[in-house]
């Protein structure tokens, strides 16, 4: 009888385990393993938070890669270790690299360096942003993904080839339990046509401010400040 109690709890616990992987992104590793190996090895593969918002895939093994760009009349690079990086909500690949070692990939993976908390925060951060202006003409986010103060160009959406310049920041804050909060920016002077000359006028400001939770499973943004350049006339995002 007791036998018969601990096999029906040891059948329910082992039930309730989670696959290492979810199965989209074990079809991806295989699919990135066919088309990536040489042959002459078969590949191992890996994964590193496999069910986090940005979960990576390691393939270990012999690969060479047909498809990358390359100088003409190089040859295709090889590498003995494949590390690719996808969103866990689109499923889409977002950074791929192919080195000699696992070290090499992971210091170079993302587009400023090492994959991180910091890189997935502002990944989810400007999905989020991206879904938020989607519709608006021309190129609406002009915020760099290295956080920092730099110049940019606020494109006018309703004026092709026109744009404000003004000073652009994105900002991050790490919090605990998966939360962070990144905010975007922009300070710009417009300009007004007076009695035959163009005259500057205050400096204006626009925040978009997102938080995230659940390690960026789940975002909320906020937009405050003076209407921003890139929106058309009495929209507001």
């Amino acid at each position: 009888m007791i036998l018969g109690v601990l096999a029906s709890s040891f059948t329910g616990a082992t039930a309730a385990v989670r696959p290492a992987a979810p199965p989209w992104l074990e079809r991806a590793a295989r699919t990135a393993g066919a088309q990536l190996s040489n042959g002459s090895v078969r590949p191992a593969v890996s994964y590193t938070g496999a069910w986090s918002r940005f979960p990576r895939v390691v393939l270990s093994g012999s690969f060479v890669c047909d498809a990358c760009s390359r100088p003409y009349g190089a040859v295709a690079p090889t590498g003995t270790v494949v590390e690719l990086r996808f969103d866990g909500l689109t499923h889409l690949s977002r950074d791929f690299a192919l080195c000699r070692s696992r070290a090499r990939c992971d210091a170079g993976l993302c587009s400023f360096g090492r994959c991180g908390r910091t890189a997935d925060a502002l990944d989810a951060a400007f999905a989020a942003l991206d879904a938020r202006l989607r519709g608006i003409p021309g190129d609406p986010d002009p915020f760099s993904h290295r956080p920092g103060t730099f110049a940019c160009h606020i494109h006018y959406p309703v004026k092709e080839l026109r744009y404000a310049t003004g000073s652009c920041t994105t900002g991050l804050r790490l919090r605990r339990e998966g939360r962070a909060e990144v905010s975007f920016v922009e300070r710009w002077q417009p300009r007004e046509y007076r009695q035959g000359r163009w005259v500057r006028l205050a400096t204006r400001t626009h925040i978009w401010r997102v938080f995230e939770s659940d390690g960026g499973w789940k975002t909320a943004i906020h937009s405050s400040g003076d209407p921003p350049p890139q929106l058309p006339p009495g929209v507001l995002r």
